[in-house]
């Protein structure tokens, strides 16, 4: 059983009756005629379907996610997400819609799977989530950015549709059949700061400077400036390629909190051999 399993079922029986219980007919009359709340962070637009299983496959949704959507409307991302076996929740601040997106998830067979909730999305809980879904204005996505960076575990994908990060570069960016583009970031690790590495028998400081998924970085052993040459951050996986004078290194690993391991591959004079590697945080 998945984190996200453990914490959504026990809840649905619970919630389940009483969301039901609220629930209105959706129609076409009741999408087009909602007045905006106070506080409302984008305009409600139907979205196309094809946009919506786009969206998905960018994110790679697969059994075991949890979604959350931010900003779910009448529900199609979250039910669509349902219907392939995901257990997934959206956050919705008009009553109406949210009221519209539960009969939509009955009819549609997934209501034991999803959870439709009416509040304000810079308050909700994503620590769960493994992926998110956003459609929002250009400047919701960038107060919501510190917030996903801050909450979601390295790794957890986020896409949107038509807006980006601003500064935060997506990992990847496609042009949806349905026009707008679409985009996905990984939640990267934070690698920043002076780490004391172990490559083989080697000792060396690596100096690692981040700006969300972009990283330098510089290596020293006893003072003498050598030199690193790409550092590639994906979630929690990192590849740093170096330079160490008479041996060069492609190192792979993962990172978790302040430390990091995996193996590396050695070019020398003698030849090329696999060793591990480690590294751990001494400050940040």
């Amino acid at each position: 059983m998945t984190r996200a399993t453990a914490f959504l079922r026990p809840l649905l029986p619970l919630l389940g009756p009483l969301l039901l219980a609220a629930a209105v007919p959706v129609t076409a009359q009741t999408a087009g005629t909602i007045t905006p709340s106070a506080g409302a962070v984008a305009p409600y637009v139907e979205s196309d379907q094809r946009l919506i299983q786009e969206l998905l496959a960018l994110a790679r949704l697969a059994p075991g996610d949890y979604l959350i959507d931010l900003g779910a409307g009448n529900g199609p991302i979250v039910i669509e997400a349902a219907r392939r076996g995901v257990l997934a929740h959206g956050v919705e601040l008009e009553p109406e819609l949210v009221a519209a997106a539960r009969t939509r998830a009955a009819a549609a067979g997934v209501s034991d799977r999803t959870l439709f909730l009416e509040g304000d999305l810079y308050q909700a809980d994503l620590a769960h989530a493994s992926v998110v879904a956003l459609y929002l204005m250009p400047e919701a996505n960038l107060r919501l950015r510190p917030l996903l960076l801050k909450q979601l575990a390295p790794g957890t994908r986020v896409v949107s549709s038509a807006f980006d990060m601003g500064e935060w570069l997506p990992d990847e960016q496609i042009t949806s059949v349905a026009g707008p583009e679409l985009y996905l970031w990984i939640v990267p690790a934070d690698v920043a700061g002076n780490w004391e590495l172990v490559v083989g028998e080697e000792r060396f400081t690596l100096e690692l400077s981040q700006r969300f998924q972009r990283v330098n970085g510089r290596l020293t052993p006893d003072d003498k400036l050598l030199r690193v040459e790409r550092v590639l951050l994906r979630g929690e996986r990192l590849e740093l390629q170096m330079d160490a004078g008479d041996a060069r290194y492609i190192l792979n690993g993962r990172v978790t909190g302040d430390r990091m391991e995996g193996y590396a591959q050695s070019s020398e004079s003698a030849g090329r051999r696999l060793v591990t590697w480690h590294a751990v945080r001494q400050a940040r």
